[in-house]
């Protein structure tokens, strides 16, 4: 199971984030996840911004088991003086539901189905850890939000206190010189729409690598000899494609197999649909070695450290403070939306209530 070190630096991390968000989570119930890695701290930060309840669920997982994350929370808690507002549980979620004010979209909370949210009581709030376009029906039925006046933001990563989209590109770096790809002066081409594309591309060449991008959303994007010859001589690929959720290597529309066969490869695999039996085929490896869906990334951007977690979390947990007060002063999700978008982080809907 990974665990974090250096104590001291997080401890300073979490306490920097606390107060460039003010974040205050006193009177408020906090229903979260307890998980491995980075991902302990969002339960943490609520305890530290003053929630005298936290719960955090946990299970099994292929990051640890869950006896394993429940000591390593407790550890954490211990050291930041926090022990007693946390609770640590290993059963559904869904049955902590009816006791929370605030509820987080991490990983140990979701899927937050109907079920779930017929439990929650009138004054809570769903704060997303992420903005409202990765939003997957399949983790998060905002429909049952609506009916039950449950108001949902997520977080808008564009906010000045974070960069959570400049540490993608840190993450790409680390993932590439894994694969034995040093960056500087390699031919790497970027296979994403904007902004994780973006984003990867500007930090790779300011890293000194030779950049090449390519837009999924784009039709006929991985058509025609120039794209071929593009991927033929590059010394790696980059996929990080969080929009579409067609296949990016191979037919019926992505990039071609022959021009990636003569460039040898690795493939490095941040997000998007990939058909991994077929990079076997080829012979083309792929790094890191996980298997993900449409949407998902294979590695976060807590891979780079911990600072982009402990910040986007304090953001995300700084929305659903709003979202809560929000609540309590008006009882109307709608309202309460509005409240939070103008005094919190908070990232709206496209086209609000009719998702």
């Amino acid at each position: 199971m990974r665990k974090l070190a250096n104590p001291r630096r997080v401890e300073r991390l979490l306490t920097r984030a606390i107060e460039d968000f003010e974040l205050d989570l006193r009177d408020v119930t906090v229903l979260t996840e307890a998980a491995s890695g980075p991902f302990v701290v969002t339960a943490l930060l609520a305890a530290q911004a003053g929630s005298q309840h936290v719960i955090a669920c946990t299970r099994d997982s292929g990051y640890g088991s869950a006896r394993e994350v429940e000591t390593y929370m407790k550890e954490w808690a211990r050291f930041l003086g926090v022990d007693s507002r946390i609770e640590v549980r290993e059963n559904a979620p869904f049955h902590a539901a009816s006791e929370a004010q605030l509820v987080t979209n991490v990983g140990f909370v979701r899927p937050i189905d109907e079920n779930f949210i017929s439990r929650l009581p009138t004054c809570a709030a769903i704060s997303l850890m992420w903005e409202t376009w990765e939003h997957r029906p399949s983790d998060l039925d905002l429909l049952a939000c609506r009916k039950r006046n449950i108001p949902v933001l997520g977080t808008n990563e564009a906010d000045s206190r974070l960069q959570t989209f400049g540490y993608l590109g840190v993450v790409v770096a680390r993932l590439l010189l894994e694969a034995e790809i040093e960056i500087v002066r390699s031919s790497i081409l970027v296979v994403g729409s904007n902004p994780f594309g973006s984003a990867i591309s500007e930090h790779l060449v300011r890293t000194g690598a030779i950049v090449n991008q390519l837009n999924p959303m784009i039709d006929g994007w991985a058509s025609g000899s120039a794209v071929a010859e593009l991927v033929a001589n590059s010394d790696a690929v980059v996929l990080a494609e969080q929009r579409s959720d067609t296949n990016l290597v191979g037919p019926p529309s992505g990039i071609p197999t022959a021009s990636l066969r003569k460039a040898g490869g690795p493939i490095i695999h941040l997000s998007g649909v990939l058909d991994e039996h077929l990079l076997d085929t080829i012979g083309i490896a792929k790094w890191p070695r996980v298997e993900v869906g449409a949407f998902t990334m294979t590695v976060t951007s807590g891979y780079s450290g911990p600072r982009p977690v402990i910040e986007l979390h304090a953001a995300g947990l700084k929305v659903g403070e709003a979202l809560v007060a929000g609540m309590k002063r008006f009882g109307d999700a709608k309202r309460a939306e509005a409240f939070a978008l103008e005094h919190s982080p908070a990232m709206g809907w496209e086209e609000p209530w009719s998702h």
